[in-house]
């Protein structure tokens, strides 16, 4: 069935009725036309024959109509995974900017902590002693942005 997706959809539906046409033609002939010589001395083969193509063709409508609504269903979901795509895009840029705001807050602690350090580099180094606040300085460069504390190995 994969073929028929090289063709129009016109052609094929045209193809379907004409063979619906052409099958209910040929059994209304075969069942009620049986005084024209032709069609009288063949009417079995007419019967037949209108019979399987009217079922045939009434096949061959109903894998159309599936196949048109699986493209339905198909074109549905796809409309929704462009919304879901467009959605992702706009939450991950949300997600970007939190990141880069969290990433120059934990840079400006660090620049903060380390200045301190600096500057009372000689009371923290004094008596080789560590003074409650360089104590501090270090508990605060423990704790990540979330607030939760880190463990250095």
């Amino acid at each position: 069935m994969w073929v028929l997706h090289f063709l129009p959809d016109s052609l094929i539906i045209w193809f379907i009725h004409i063979i619906m046409i052409v099958g209910a033609a040929s059994a209304i002939a075969g069942y009620f036309f049986v005084g024209i010589p032709y069609i009288g001395s063949r009417r079995a083969l007419f019967q037949i024959l209108g019979v399987a193509l009217l079922i045939a063709g009434v096949y061959f409508k109903g894998g159309y109509s599936a196949e048109m609504q699986w493209r339905d269903r198909v074109a549905e979901v796809e409309k929704k995974v462009a919304v879901a795509e467009e959605k992702a895009k706009k939450a991950n840029g949300k997600v970007q900017i939190k990141i880069v705001e969290r990433t120059k807050i934990i840079k400006q602690k660090v620049e903060t902590n380390t200045a301190y350090i600096r500057r009372n580099k000689t009371a923290i180094n004094g008596e080789c002693k560590l003074t409650d606040s360089a104590i501090g300085i270090y508990n605060q460069s423990t704790v990540d942005s979330a607030g939760e504390v880190k463990l250095h190995e």
